[in-house]
């Protein structure tokens, strides 16, 4: 990630609403202000980590409420002092891990 991270933020959002970036601004309040739920965060969410080959803690989503504060965890996860280096919580999930296979059915 770079010095951009509030702008990739910012695009991430838009494109899931299907707007302009300009239109989305740091102080929104993801339900109030742009009508999204937290599956809508959720997904904005698995864009960014796709986007900036990083892993946000899912366990975290839930505690955000605006544009600012998903750019704040990004940014915590960057510099790796978002509280949860142990966190297992892709693991759990399943998803997003490395180390992570996706469960195969036994033969026959």
């Amino acid at each position: 990630m770079n010095d951009s991270l509030t702008d990739i933020v910012r695009c991430a959002v838009a494109r899931h609403l299907d707007v302009e970036p300009a239109d989305v601004r740091s102080w929104h309040r993801f339900e109030r202000d742009l009508g999204l739920n937290p599956l809508d965060v959720t997904l904005i969410a698995l864009d960014l980590e796709e986007i900036e080959d990083i892993e946000l803690p899912i366990d975290r989503l839930h505690e955000l409420r605006t544009v600012a504060e998903l750019t704040a965890l990004a940014r915590a996860v960057v510099r790796n002092d978002d509280g949860h280096s142990d966190d297992d919580s892709h693991v759990r999930f399943g998803f997003g891990h490395p180390s992570t296979k996706a469960p195969t059915r036994p033969a026959g």
